[in-house]
């Protein structure tokens, strides 16, 4: 097993562990979070790898976004269909204007349907963590990498962190934001 596989697996395992300690309190969640973050840490390595998001585990993330919607106690429902639409909206937005301008592929198809299905599990305000997590590192990383002359990275790896940040200690981080100005 080569490191990058090696490497994966723990920190699949650890998410895992992660998810239960800390979503304990709704284990039907802490299940479909567990799954979720499995399938994070997947999506990234392949993108890594290849720069393409099989769309197999799209479709095993949008399952586990349908179970979100039943399980999760932070958000209803209406929530996380919201956060589906504007996932998709924003990232399908910002690859067409993006595509236009730098006349290639701005935003990979699998990005827009990672931030979709993402969407789907967490609900817009969680959503919206997710994205600044992903934006503020991948945009660190992306300009390192620039001046290291290397044009094109994955961005699934940011959005698989902020998705796995704001799923299993998102609330915790909206609630003391918001009790800075309440």
């Amino acid at each position: 097993m080569d490191i990058k596989k090696l490497i994966a697996l723990g920190v699949a395992l650890v998410s895992v562990v992660l998810c239960i300690v800390l979503l304990r309190q709704n284990l039907l969640f802490a299940a479909v979070a567990a799954v979720v973050c499995i399938l994070a840490v997947i999506v990234s390595y392949k993108d890594a790898v290849s720069m393409i998001i099989p769309d197999k585990y799209q479709i095993m993330l949008g399952a586990c976004g349908v179970a979100a919607v039943f399980a999760d106690a932070y958000c209803d429902w209406l929530s996380h269909i919201l956060g589906a639409a504007f996932g998709f909206a924003l990232f399908g937005l910002v690859a067409f204007v993006g595509g236009r301008i730098a006349g290639r592929e701005a935003l990979g198809g699998g990005d827009v349907k990672l931030a979709l299905v993402s969407g789907l599990i967490l609900g817009w305000q969680r959503l919206l963590l997710m994205l600044i997590i992903a934006s503020v590192i991948g945009s660190i990383v992306m300009l390192i990498r620039r001046k290291k002359g290397i044009i094109e990275t994955p961005f699934a790896p940011f959005l698989s962190l902020g998705l796995i940040t704001a799923l299993l200690v998102g609330d915790k981080i909206i609630t003391a934001y918001i009790s800075l100005f309440v």
